[in-house]
């Protein structure tokens, strides 16, 4: 590797060392929230047509 190629690599492991990462109790409520909306989407797309 070229030493361009390593001082980049620690550049971006520095910066990433710094970063924090999302909680997954908020990537939960996020998705939780997404499927509940698609879920109401579907029934208020669906409410009053026949049943074939």
């Amino acid at each position: 590797m070229s030493l361009t190629g390593t001082v980049i690599t620690q550049v971006v492991a520095q910066g990433a060392e710094h970063e924090e990462a999302l909680s997954p109790y908020v990537v939960g409520a996020a998705t939780l929230v997404f499927f509940v909306l698609l879920i109401v989407g579907l029934f208020a797309f669906g409410k009053g047509r026949q049943h074939t």
